[in-house]
């Protein structure tokens, strides 16, 4: 089983049903996002960027939107 930690990851963006980041712009990938491929070391593609905690008391732009 994985889990994805995508949701919790501060470069992390959701527009409808498309999921896209820093490292992902165009979207990223299923491995990546179900977390089949763990996202906290470099991989191929992602532009030097990885999984990044976002801090509790931060909110996304996205978030704060639909508050």
């Amino acid at each position: 089983m994985y889990i994805p930690i995508c949701p919790s990851c501060k470069h992390y963006r959701q527009s409808g049903e498309k999921t896209t980041c820093a490292a992902f712009p165009d979207g990223i990938p299923d491995d990546v996002f179900v977390g089949k491929i763990y996202h906290k070391h470099p991989i191929e593609g992602d532009r030097g960027v990885q999984f990044e905690m976002i801090a509790e008391d931060t909110k996304r732009d996205d978030e704060s939107k639909s508050a």
